[in-house]
């Protein structure tokens, strides 16, 4: 009997260190290949061409800033490397059209944004719907015969009954 108990201890133990070694293994893969996707990202980030121009936002990037002990002791010199380096990061138009899609999914689209309500633009009667103020500062502008000339759309709203803010309602389809 005695035989049997130490035998048993001894396969706990020896599994005990089994699992152990295994999940030292394991926890020094992760290690091992968190390091090298760094090391990885950081090396193209070094060898990759860096963009000059945003063709999304139609402008020149940052340029590299030139070094002087008196821009580097101000701060200036770091905080243009700073904007230099978050500027032209390689495939920064990639990136932000993938966060601006993957942002697209939180909330609604403009494109399915639907508005309530009754809205007439009528530019003919634009005069008549015209405060007297706006009418006399008009005339004034065509007495002096200026050659500024100013394009004003008046838009007339009926009063709707859903647009009173006590109304009770519910929201539908999302």
């Amino acid at each position: 009997m005695d035989k049997n108990i130490d035998v048993d201890i001894r396969k706990r133990r020896i599994n005990r260190l089994k699992k152990r070694y295994v999940l030292r293994v394991i926890n020094i893969i992760g290690v091992v290949f968190f390091s090298l996707t760094v090391l990885l990202i950081a090396i193209c980030f070094l060898i990759l061409k860096r963009p000059e121009v945003s063709h999304i936002e139609n402008r020149n990037l940052a340029k590299l800033p030139k070094f002087s002990l008196e821009d580097y002791f101000s701060g200036k010199y770091t905080a243009g490397l700073e904007l230099y380096y978050n500027d032209t990061v390689p495939g920064r138009e990639i990136l932000k059209d993938l966060v601006a899609d993957i942002k697209g999914n939180f909330g609604i689209a403009s494109e399915e944004a639907k508005f309530h309500g009754v809205i007439i633009n009528n530019k003919e009667n634009s005069k008549e719907n015209l405060s007297d103020e706006t009418k006399k500062t008009t005339e004034k502008k065509q007495d002096t015969k200026t050659t500024c000339t100013s394009v004003t759309e008046v838009s007339v709203t009926e009063e709707n009954p859903l647009d009173d803010p006590d109304i009770e309602g519910e929201i539908s389809n999302s």
